[in-house]
């Protein structure tokens, strides 16, 4: 227990660096981002439910702006929203609307996968075509193993 303890307090060490220390440690050029969007969980109370005898919060408005080229913003009230923000001069509507999707068939799926490999990120019809069309046409395999292949190539062309 001791040398848990031991580790776990050396690695507490390691746990937060501010921005600026860790941009000096990157082989960035200067005046790039770090990062080129951002995931932000809202999970401020909202209504009087989310904490007994807290003032409530009946509405919010604001108006977010960021650096960041693409954003996506999640808020929980009696359901869950997504909201993705992006710079147009980088991204068409057509893209957003497509990330929005594939980013909503992920999440209705989380309830029935196993493991997040299992969460989809193409419909079924874009996977056969993937796997059907753009793979080219296929081809019986070759009854010799890799290495009686090899050989017979340096048999046929020693140089």
């Amino acid at each position: 227990m001791r040398d848990i303890q031991t580790a776990q307090a050396e690695s507490r060490r390691f746990e937060y660096v501010s921005l600026a220390r860790m941009r000096s440690w990157s082989d960035l050029p200067a005046g790039t981002n770090l990062f080129d969007s951002m995931v932000a969980f809202e999970n401020y109370p909202i209504g009087s439910e989310s904490i007994p005898g807290a003032p409530e919060v009946e509405e919010i408005d604001g108006v977010d702006t960021t650096n960041f080229p693409l954003c996506v913003r999640a808020y929980l009230d009696t359901d869950l929203h997504v909201e993705l923000a992006y710079d147009p001069d980088l991204f068409t509507a057509a893209t957003v609307d497509d990330l929005a999707s594939r980013l909503a068939m992920m999440l209705t799926a989380i309830p029935d996968a196993a493991l997040v490999d299992d969460l989809p990120w193409m419909t079924s019809d874009e996977q056969d075509r993937l796997l059907a069309e753009w793979t080219g046409t296929s081809s019986d395999l070759p009854e010799a193993s890799l290495p009686e292949l090899f050989e017979a190539q340096v048999r046929r062309t020693p140089a």
